[in-house]
């Protein structure tokens, strides 16, 4: 395993050594500078698409919980409506029928 130091650490201690002047890693702490900001310009647009990317999810999931929540009340409307078909005086083929969906929307039957 290697211990190695950060770019930017190693450049930052050796310019808080105060014992001589260190212009010559100039030209290294603005390479290392340039770098950085590149890295956060980088992470900055990763972080900007995963918040779009997020964000159409959040949508796309409360469209769905009301297509859900739709359907059900749609589901139950339908129930209902077998059921009166299911007493009515319809042929007794209406009414299995009937029977049969209302088993199947209410999860009796799959």
């Amino acid at each position: 395993m290697t211990d190695k130091q950060p770019e930017a650490l190693r450049l930052a201690d050796a310019f808080e050594n105060t014992e001589a002047p260190r212009f010559h890693l100039m030209p290294y702490a603005a390479a290392e500078l340039r770098r950085l900001h590149n890295a956060v310009e980088f992470l900055g647009k990763a972080n900007d698409l995963y918040a779009k990317a997020v964000a159409a999810h959040k949508e796309e999931t409360e469209t769905m919980f009301k297509d859900i929540h739709r359907l059900h009340e749609v589901n139950a409307e339908l129930v209902a409506a077998l059921g009166e078909i299911e007493w009515s005086n319809n042929s007794k083929w209406q009414q299995d029928r009937a029977r049969a969906a209302i088993r199947k929307a209410t999860g009796e039957q799959q």
